[in-house]
């Protein structure tokens, strides 16, 4: 791309790299989602949410949550909230979270 053709463009600095980590029921993260990436054998699903204008925080998946992510589309205002932890089998816990899809407002 030449200048000319750069010079079309406003652009913001990307700011990457955190992670929310939530830790007590109800806490909540809002935004735009902008990336999903699938869950491996080594590593879990990650889905990246603009948060304020170029601010970025990874969202790690969970055997709660990337079901409910499934529905959620890249440019989909949305919010993810902690709803806290369900005890299971053998030790384990789950983590679980409400996430709700915006659309937009008719006047």
């Amino acid at each position: 791309m030449n200048e000319e053709e750069i010079g079309k463009y406003e652009f913001k600095e990307v700011v990457s790299g955190d992670s929310w980590k939530p830790e007590e029921e109800g806490d909540r993260i809002a935004g735009i989602l902008l990336h999903k990436e699938s869950a491996t054998n080594d590593v879990s699903a990650r889905y990246t949410l603009e948060v304020d204008a170029g601010k970025q925080l990874v969202v790690w998946g969970s055997a709660n949550l990337d079901p409910k992510m499934l529905s959620v589309g890249i440019g989909d205002v949305v919010i993810i909230e902690y709803k806290g932890k369900k005890d299971l089998d053998k030790g384990k816990t789950l983590k679980l979270f409400k996430v709700l899809v915006g659309e937009r407002k008719s006047k």
